[in-house]
């Protein structure tokens, strides 16, 4: 998940309160990081984003056929509107990424 994009949502926990919001997901997501300390709502952050890491990753795996879905080994290709093919490094790519992004 980008910086930028994780700290939008840090933002969003932050300042809107459950009473706000209209989905009931929202409010019960939001009436737990209120109950949480500053030091839960840091760990909580930590693991939404390894989550999110996770599940890009394994997409990009999919993708770059690394991994697999549900043991169907159907490759897939991704080409450019030029007709480049764009997959095969993505996973590695966005990984390497990932761990040269400070935190």
């Amino acid at each position: 998940m980008s910086k930028k994009m994780f700290r939008f949502i840090e933002t969003f926990f932050s300042i809107m309160s459950a009473s706000e919001a209209s989905d009931r997901y929202w409010r019960s997501a939001l009436a737990l990081f209120s109950s949480l300390t500053e030091e839960q709502r840091s760990i909580l952050f930590e693991i939404m984003r390894q989550v999110s890491l996770d599940m890009a990753s394994n997409i990009l795996g999919v993708l770059d056929g690394v991994n697999q879905i549900d043991g169907d080994e159907a490759g897939f290709t991704l080409l450019s509107a030029a007709g480049e093919k764009l997959n095969g490094d993505l996973q590695s790519l966005f990984l390497v990424e990932d761990e040269s992004t400070p935190r």
